[in-house]
């Protein structure tokens, strides 16, 4: 069993805490529309070699990389772990570091990253094979984040290294008022690019992508 849903179950990306409740019902509207969606289960075949992964924090992103990670055999980058300093409280590099490193990455032969950051979304965009973007209500996401910083867990997917700090009322603010004015950037941005984005709504659909694409 994968790591979405809400029907009572056990979800693994909470990191061992159970969510019960219909929070997807509360997600937001349809990122994109037309027939470049997938509208289908896609196969796991069918992903590529290198993908990309978007969503707002605490949608499941890191969680799911290591898991295709580890079922495809390709190298998996968590995007906070280059856009910060390690052994901090979540301190910014400067941004041209950190582009270049980003840039560094697409230049391999197979990759999964996981993250956003507009302001090198399109290079990875023109470079994948996939792109899968994790667009579940926000409220879950809300309730995910506060789970996972009560739990505090050192290895959990996608942590920075060293970092002590674990919850900010900034990042509540940010999955429910900044993130919902951020997919119509994201969303312009897959609209000029050449793939066709998987768009997961609900942490119950991403659960079907775990069990379909044997993600254990």
């Amino acid at each position: 069993m994968g790591p979405g849903g809400f029907c009572g179950l056990q979800l693994r990306c909470l990191d061992g805490f159970p969510l019960r409740g219909g929070f997807d019902s509360l997600a937001l509207p349809p990122v994109c529309s037309g027939s470049r969606i997938w509208r289908r289960m896609k196969p796991l075949n069918e992903l590529g070699q290198k993908i990309s992964i978007i969503g707002t924090s605490n949608s499941g992103k890191s969680t799911l990389a290591q898991y295709l990670a580890k079922k495809l055999k390709v190298p998996c980058y968590h995007l906070d772990q280059l856009a910060f300093h390690p052994n901090t409280n979540w301190v910014r590099r400067p941004s041209e570091e950190f582009i270049q490193d980003h840039n560094k990455l697409l230049s391999g032969e197979s990759w999964i990253i996981e993250g956003n950051y507009s302001s090198c979304m399109k290079e990875r965009f023109d470079k994948s094979d996939s792109v899968i973007w994790l667009d579940s209500s926000v409220i879950s996401c809300v309730y995910r984040y506060v789970a996972r910083a009560i739990k505090n867990d050192s290895s959990r997917p996608g942590r920075l290294d060293g970092a002590t700090k674990e919850f900010n009322f900034d990042m509540i603010t940010h999955i429910l008022f900044t993130y919902p004015k951020l997919r119509k950037r994201y969303s312009g941005l897959l609209s000029s690019s050449n793939v066709s984005p998987l768009i997961i709504s609900s942490m119950k659909n991403l659960n079907k992508y775990y069990k379909d694409w044997e993600l254990d």
